[in-house]
């Protein structure tokens, strides 16, 4: 319980929750349904809808849907290893999961923007 009001607090403190027409992205939620995490640069989904990510999750309010997390020393590595360890205690707890992801390319599998994944006690993102 210790280690998700760390990584909710972590997270709350770097995102920003909601639409954002401009940039293509939407927020999906749910309970976590499926989480892998792979090696650097993998790829997940068949041709022509396929994400390149190291973290791959689907939630139960997106069927049909896999969102994915990059794991980079970049500068949102360290909000994406939150989202990771958020992810994970829904996993494990069955939290409610929020993210926002880049809808501006086709397809069912997507990339979640800048890490936004955020807890929600139950209910709509």
């Amino acid at each position: 319980m210790k280690r998700i009001a760390v990584s909710l607090a972590l997270l709350v403190s770097l995102l920003v929750v909601g639409h954002d027409q401009a940039h293509g992205t939407q927020a999906f939620g749910g309970r976590v349904t499926f989480l892998r995490l792979n090696d650097f640069n993998d790829v997940y989904g068949p041709p022509g809808d396929s994400i390149n990510a190291e973290v791959f999750f689907s939630l139960a309010g997106a069927p049909g849907r896999v969102f994915g997390l990059t794991l980079r020393n970049d500068v949102n590595g360290q909000s994406h290893l939150a989202a990771v360890r958020l992810l994970s205690s829904s996993w494990k707890f069955g939290g409610w999961i929020c993210v926002d992801v880049d809808t501006s390319l086709p397809g069912n599998n997507k990339l979640v923007w800048l890490g936004r994944v955020w807890w929600k006690a139950s209910g709509a993102c």
